[in-house]
């Protein structure tokens, strides 16, 4: 199972503890600003308007969104500028973040570093976080790995669950460190626990082979599971199988069924061809060769390598394949970013 890549930091505002949300997690403070009723938006704006840079950084947030107003990226930018300049941490990184992706400005790598170095020297999380990515990739700065770990470290200390990921990467690879096993679950092991997908399929992938771990399956099935619900295809496709095998799971094709489902509905190739299998043999559902026909063009389609309609197609009629064919191109057609 292959090790994923150091992550790049997620640069979706930072929020405000006037109003309850949590500055670590750019994901959670957006979706709280979705939920934002129009007087709330508008309490905001008023108390940025007169000076105060929690409202301001929030007002960014609220302009980058588009929630209540019209979407407005340069306006984001201005809000950021005014709260960072009055050295709100979760502004200086937004208004890093914005120079490091060009959004509403020209994009300036030197100046996000700059402004993200402010913002770290607050102790603020995401921002160590971007800056152990930098000096990683060499963005902004030259690249130097014991940088990007010692970076990688604070954060991680601080309970950032995306830089403890990025950490046991460096751990296992031994990038800019001597490799160290026992580093990297460790790492991983918080990362998961705070609901990190990447570090729930690595640490899964690392029991289900024993590596760095002793080989556990029934901890790989519980790891696989997190990150299926939350959306991994590739967990969901290994769930799926560990429920076909009864590996670290008891047996059941029913289960198997469902994971290989909501892999393949993803686009997933190699899940679509097993629930092709599925289909054509009855396994966990109704025997179904339309059904079967239909993934496997889908999983032909999506690069994998064998094709399982050769040995089904002699087993149909024409009509049925010509059924199978039309289901698949409206699948393809609904979902185009998926071939």
């Amino acid at each position: 199972m292959s090790v994923e890549r150091v992550s790049a930091p997620a640069l979706v505002v930072m929020l405000l503890s006037v109003v309850g949300f949590c500055q670590d997690d750019p994901n959670t403070a957006a979706e709280k600003v979705r939920l934002m009723k129009p007087t709330e938006v508008s309490a905001v704006l008023q108390r940025a308007e007169i000076g105060d840079p929690e409202s301001q950084n929030l007002a960014g947030l609220i302009c980058e969104l588009g929630h209540g107003v019209p979407q407005d990226s340069p306006k984001a930018v201005e809000w950021y500028r005014k709260a960072a300049m009055q050295g709100l941490a979760a502004a200086q990184f937004n208004l890093g973040g914005m120079l490091w992706e060009g959004r509403g400005i020209t994009k300036d790598d030197r100046q996000a570093i700059d402004w993200c170095r402010k913002a770290a020297a607050q102790g603020y999380a995401p921002a160590e976080n971007l800056l152990a990515f930098a000096y990683l990739e060499g963005r902004g700065v030259d690249r130097d790995l014991t940088e990007a770990l010692d970076w990688y470290r604070k954060a991680a200390e601080r309970g950032y669950a995306e830089a403890q990921y990025n950490l046991a990467l460096m751990f296992q690879r031994g990038e800019g460190v001597e490799q160290n096993c026992a580093e990297a679950v460790r790492w991983y092991s918080k990362a998961a626990q705070q609901g990190h997908r990447e570090a729930q399929w690595n640490l899964a992938g690392m029991y289900d082979s024993g590596s760095c771990v002793p080989q556990n399956y029934a901890e790989a099935a519980r790891l696989f599971t997190k990150a299926a619900e939350q959306g991994d295809a590739r967990a969901q496709l290994s769930l799926g199988s560990y429920y076909m095998m009864g590996r670290g799971v008891r047996r059941n094709d029913a289960e198997a069924f469902k994971w290989y489902s909501r892999a393949a509905a993803i686009g997933h190739p190699v899940a679509q061809f097993m629930l092709g299998q599925m289909y054509r043999d009855g396994r966990g559902t109704k025997q179904d060769y339309v059904a079967a026909y239909k993934w496997f063009i889908l999983a032909k389609a999506g690069g994998n390598e064998i094709d399982g309609t050769v040995f089904l197609g002699p087993k149909m009629s024409p009509e049925d394949i010509a059924q199978a064919e039309m289901q698949a191109s409206e699948w393809l057609r609904a979902h185009p970013s998926r071939r």
